[in-house]
């Protein structure tokens, strides 16, 4: 019955999502709405499902299971309630889905091959380069979903609150309490917002660059390459004998060519995919101020929309609830709210944003 739920909740929260993008984002179509829906579903859900679990701790060593079903239900109601919105056209072209399948396979291969968990052998399966991280991670995803860690506390550190941003590790531990493996409950969302990532940096790219999407694509593939000369490294430690001997030492390359500032290289680690694989919520993170960004182009540069007090209104909720997602870039998003106060002319509009940004996001600060 848990399992159940579990998958209505994952489906109920990606519809909200597509709703909330139909109501606050209406320039957004195709893929974009669909990205935007996954990432705002999951952001709305996954707090509500917090907060009414830490409202029930008082009262049932079961929070997390009724907040979750609470929620569901909720979800439900409202995706029923508004279902008047699922008839605004999306404008969906078979390019778009085999641009998303592409995408979607390729970072589940991504994600899958660096984290494991083998059914037989009750064992979790970490690639080498991550375990540090997950070292981490790990304790903390157990403590909500094999504990009832809603004191916060860390999982590590006695008597000692959580001070990192760890909605993510919340989601997958109650997710995992409710009856989804913890190997699907990890990957899946991670494949899910480095797709949305992906998405986003296209359209990003294609709305400032008058539609085009070669400079969309483009954009796209210069993110996944590396932007760093550690290229010249890799020639350095495997000096090819032929083409052939260079792609295979590529392939089958053993760990990170450059490692600065660790091992004295002024090349940095962090110009790897591994921040992302690492942080798997850090894509999240990236994709919501992307979606903010492309509505902002609609909005002033592109002249497709006119905001309202309700929309600048609920990009200040999402900029605020950013913060237990990834604290990091709720200071990018928030950020750009000012900075969107100074350029453009609706500063009324602008401040309503920012002050509810602020009085959503304050007391997190402050808790952390």
């Amino acid at each position: 019955m848990e399992f159940v739920i579990a998958v209505i909740f994952l489906i109920t929260s990606y519809l909200s999502g597509y709703l909330l993008t139909v109501r606050f984002f209406p320039s957004f179509r195709s893929l974009l709405r669909i990205a935007s829906a996954y990432i705002l579903g999951t952001l709305m859900s996954v707090w509500l499902v917090l907060v009414l679990s830490l409202i029930l701790y008082r009262f049932t060593e079961e929070a997390m299971s009724v907040g979750f079903t609470l929620t569901t239900a909720f979800l439900l109601v409202f995706t029923v309630h508004q279902r008047t919105f699922f008839k605004a056209p999306l404008g969906l072209r078979p390019s778009h889905v085999i641009f998303f399948i592409i995408a979607f396979l390729y970072s589940w291969i991504l994600f899958s091959s660096t984290f494991d968990y083998d059914e037989k052998l009750h064992e979790i399966k970490i690639a080498g380069l991550i375990w540090s991280d997950y070292g981490f991670h790990l304790p903390l995803i157990r403590s909500f979903s094999l504990g009832n860690n809603l004191s916060l506390e860390h999982p590590l550190y006695a008597h000692e609150s959580i001070r990192y941003h760890f909605l993510f590790d919340f989601m997958l531990g109650v997710q995992e309490k409710m009856g989804i493996p913890l190997d699907y409950a990890l990957n899946i969302p991670s494949a899910l917002f480095w797709t949305c990532l992906l998405i986003s940096i296209y359209y990003l790219s294609k709305k400032l660059f008058f539609d085009s999407r070669f400079v969309g694509f483009v954009s796209v593939v210069l993110f996944l390459l590396n932007s760093s000369l550690s290229f010249v490294e890799f020639i350095k430690k495997y000096p090819p004998a032929s083409l052939g001997s260079l792609l295979s030492s590529w392939w089958n390359l053993p760990g990170y060519v450059a490692f600065g500032p660790w091992d004295g290289n002024i090349i940095s680690i962090f110009w790897n995919w591994n921040i992302y694989i690492n942080q798997r919520h850090l894509a999240f993170g990236y994709s919501l101020v992307l979606i903010v960004l492309v509505h902002y182009i609609d909005e002033h540069i592109r002249g497709e929309v006119r905001t309202t007090y309700s929309q600048k209104a609920f990009l200040g909720l999402i900029t605020g609830l950013l913060v237990l997602w990834h604290s990091q870039a709720f200071i990018c998003l928030f950020g750009l709210l000012v900075l969107f106060l100074l350029l453009f002319s609706d500063r009324k509009k602008s401040l309503v944003a920012i002050i509810i940004a602020l009085v959503v996001a304050l007391p997190q600060i402050l808790w952390l």
